[in-house]
């Protein structure tokens, strides 16, 4: 299935976020770095339309339209509007030219 982009469709700004595993300059570790950025739609999903999927969901979920990105992986994270998501799964189109992720907010914040 190939997703429709539209002009002026991508209006929200994400950051594509990875955690370090290499010390800053305090000695702490697990700090968030910027992969890349990207401009995307980005949709809040609420528990109810989820529970339509036959998934419950008790955390914020949000739902990103993109370009496709091969960088884009499973073990990242996007920072929207300064709230951190912890992405569950990223969906490129039959063609590869975008990309449907879903994530759900780090409770860690």
């Amino acid at each position: 299935m190939e997703h429709k982009i539209t002009s002026g469709q991508l209006r929200h700004y994400v950051q594509f976020m990875q955690k370090s595993t290499a010390p800053d300059e305090h000695g702490e570790t697990g700090n968030f770095v910027q992969v890349f950025d990207a401009r995307a739609d980005v949709l809040v999903r609420s528990g109810g339309e989820l529970a339509d999927y036959g998934t419950v969901v008790t955390s914020e979920v949000i739902t990103v339209l993109a370009w496709f990105d091969e960088r884009a992986k499973n073990d990242m994270f996007i920072d929207w509007e300064g709230r951190k998501y912890r992405i569950d799964h990223v969906r490129p189109d039959s063609t590869r030219k975008s990309m449907i992720i879903t994530a759900e907010i780090e409770r860690d914040e």
